[in-house]
């Protein structure tokens, strides 16, 4: 008999919601706003997401994400006042990797509607 290596994941089973995962190329992370029905669903909100940074880009905006109010915007004018490392607001097109991750809500009360 030969062993064959088990390749599946708690992920695989998940049947809860889930939640994007972004980490940049200076070490910033956080996790998306929206909360998905399915890996999917998931999936294609960080397509659209990066769609549209890579869209409006063509045109001089830059798609950038505050870590610290959880919120995205947009940077129309005068993008480089912002440098590619502030440990604060991240630029999309700095993100090196993004993922769907089961998404588990916080135990006990929250001050607001954060994921995580």
């Amino acid at each position: 008999m030969t062993a064959q290596p088990d390749l599946h994941t708690d992920a695989d089973e998940w049947h809860g919601q889930w939640v994007n995962f972004y980490q940049y190329r200076t070490g910033q992370r956080h996790f998306g706003q929206a909360i998905s029905a399915s890996r999917q669903a998931a999936d294609e909100v960080r397509a659209a997401w990066f769609k549209q940074a890579a869209d409006q880009a063509k045109i001089g905006n830059v798609l950038a994400y505050d870590i610290n109010s959880r919120h995205a915007f947009w940077i129309v004018e005068k993008t480089d006042l912002i440098p590619e490392n502030s440990p604060y607001i991240v630029k999309a097109r700095n993100c090196t990797f993004s993922i769907a991750v089961p998404y588990v809500p916080p135990e006990g009360p929250q001050d607001d509607d954060i994921p995580f």
